[in-house]
């Protein structure tokens, strides 16, 4: 007998199809050097042109305090991303 998906069921489905992208993003996180991403946001917070409009605001103005925390311990967040993301397909196998 079948019925209606639970909504234990759908949050199985969403872990399923989400690992596989926090396992990508702690990889990309992991490996990828700080350099290139101080880079990546002056470029975003640049001015362009004569118009005074930034492009991107820089991330986490108002909490810059926990965003240099991240960047300080890249490495733990990436690898609980991993973990987390392996975690998740286990659990959503079962």
């Amino acid at each position: 007998m079948t019925g209606a998906p639970t909504i234990f069921d759908t949050i199985k489905l969403i872990l399923f199809w989400t690992s596989p992208l926090l396992l990508l993003l702690g990889i990309i996180v992991l490996f990828s050097p700080l350099a290139k991403y101080v880079k990546l946001e002056n470029i975003l917070g640049k001015k362009m042109g004569g118009i005074t409009k930034i492009v991107m605001p820089a991330l986490e103005t108002n909490n810059y305090t926990f965003h240099n925390w991240l960047l300080k311990n890249r490495i733990i967040v990436s690898m609980a991303c991993i973990i987390c993301s392996i975690a998740f397909f286990i659990v959503s196998k079962i």
